[in-house]
C-alpha cells in the first residue's frame, strides 16, 4: 500500500518537473494536464512499440535488438509529445526522454525509501513484460492451438518428470511386520543372484550421453530440439524449443502436468545442452 502510494507521488512529481521542462522548451501547451495525457499516451505508443518489434522482429542479436527496440520506443512515442503538447521534434524528443529518466529515479527512491528490494521488483517487472509479450505473441501466431505432447522431440522421461500419482496398496503392506520382513530379505536373496547391478558411474555416464553441450551462439539452430538449459540462477531448465524472440529462447516444458511457455533469456544461459 505504502509503495503505491509512494510510486503515484513519484509520477506526479515527475509530471510536475515535466511540464516545466516543457515550458523551457517553449511548448505551446506545457500544462500539467497537457503533460500528463501526452505520458499516457507515450507510454501506450512505447508499449505498442515494443510487442510489435518483439512480435515481428527476430533473428538479430541482443544488443542490436536492444539498440533497435529503445530507439524505436522513443522516437515513436515523442510524436504524443510533439502533437499534444505542440512542439518541435527535438524539443519533444528531450521532453519524452526526462521523463522516462526522471520517472526512473523518482521511482527507485520510492522503492528504496520504502524498504523494497530493488532487484526484486525490477525482476518482477521484466517477468510480467516477457509473460505479456508471449501471450500477445501466441495470439497473434495462433500458438494456442498447439497440443504438446512427448512426440514433439522432448524425451519422455522428461516429459513426465512432474507427473503425480495416486499411491497404491499392495497385498505385502497388508500382510504383519514380521512377515514383510521375511518376504523383503527372500527378495533382495533373489534379486541378488539374477540381477547385474551397474555401477554407478556407469548410470551417470548412460545418463551424460543423453545430452550433449553446445554453444550459446548456435542456439538459433536448435528450433525444435530439445534442450536442457543450465542459468546463472542455478535453476535447471528443460523443454522443447519452439522459437527465438527477441533476447529470449522460448521454451514448451511439462509443468505440474500440464504445459507452458518458458521465456529464458540469452544472458542469463549458463550452460546450454541438447538432447541427441
Amino acid at each position: 500500500m505504502y509503495l503505491m502510494l509512494s510510486l503515484l507521488v513519484a509520477a506526479g512529481v515527475t509530471l510536475f518537473v515535466v511540464s516545466k521542462i516543457a515550458k523551457m522548451l517553449l511548448a505551446k501547451r506545457p500544462g500539467l494536464e497537457w503533460v500528463t495525457f501526452a505520458s499516457i499516451v507515450s507510454a501506450l505508443i512505447a508499449l505498442v512499440t515494443y510487442l510489435t518489434l518483439n512480435i515481428y522482429v527476430s533473428g538479430l542479436e541482443p544488443m542490436v535488438m536492444l539498440s533497435i527496440t529503445f530507439t524505436a520506443m522513443i522516437v515513436f512515442s515523442s510524436i504524443a509529445f510533439k502533437v499534444i503538447n505542440q512542439m518541435g521534434w527535438g524539443a519533444a524528443i528531450a521532453t519524452n526522454v526526462a521523463n522516462v529518466v526522471i520517472f526512473i529515479a523518482t521511482s527507485v527512491a520510492a522503492v528504496v525509501i520504502n524498504g523494497e528490494s530493488l532487484n526484486k521488483v525490477i525482476s518482477s517487472i521484466s517477468h510480467s513484460a516477457r509473460s505479456n509479450t508471449v501471450m500477445v505473441n501466441s495470439m497473434v501466431n495462433g500458438s494456442n492451438n498447439i497440443i504438446k505432447t512427448p512426440e514433439m522431440g522432448i524425451p519422455e522421461e522428461e516429459m513426465h518428470e512432474d507427473d503425480t500419482s495416486e499411491p497404491m496398496t499392495t497385498e505385502l503392506e497388508l500382510l504383519p511386520e514380521d512377515v514383510i520382513e521375511g518376504e523383503l530379505q527372500a527378495k533382495i536373496k533373489e534379486k541378488q543372484k539374477t540381477i547385474a547391478v551397474a555401477p554407478k558411474y556407469q548410470k551417470q555416464q548412460k545418463h551424460q550421453q543423453k545430452y550433449q553441450v553446445v554453444n550459446i551462439d548456435n542456439i538459433k539452430s536448435l528450433i525444435g530440439r530439445s534442450l536442457k538449459i543450465h542459468t546463472n540462477q542455478g535453476r535447471v531448465i528443460v523443454g522443447q524449443l519452439q522459437q527465438i524472440n527477441g533476447s529470449d529462447a522460448m521454451l514448451y516444458r511439462r509443468v505440474n502436468g500440464g504445459t507452458a511457455v518458458t521465456p529464458v533469456e540469452f544472458s542469463s544461459i549458463k550452460k546450454l545442452e541438447v538432447y541427441r
